[in-house]
C-alpha cells in the first residue's frame, strides 16, 4: 500500500466518524437541518473529495 493510501485512509475514517457523531448530536438537539446546511454539507464534500483521491491513487475505497 502506498504512502498516500496509508495517510488518506485514517483521515477518511476519522472524518466519517466525526461527521456521524456531529449529525447525531445535531439531530438530538433538533437542529440537523441547520447543521447540515451550515457544516455537514461542507464536511461531506471534503469526504467525497478524499474518497475520489483515494480511489484514484489506491483503488476502490471500502
Amino acid at each position: 500500500m502506498s504512502l498516500a493510501c496509508r495517510c488518506i485512509d485514517p483521515v477518511l475514517r476519522l472524518l466519517s466518524e466525526t461527521w456521524m457523531e456531529e449529525a447525531r448530536e445535531a439531530e438530538r438537539r433538533g437542529r440537523l437541518r441547520e447543521w447540515y446546511a451550515a457544516e455537514g454539507r461542507r464536511i461531506l464534500d471534503l469526504i467525497d473529495g478524499l474518497v475520489e483521491l483515494y480511489e484514484e491513487k489506491c483503488g476502490e475505497y471500502t
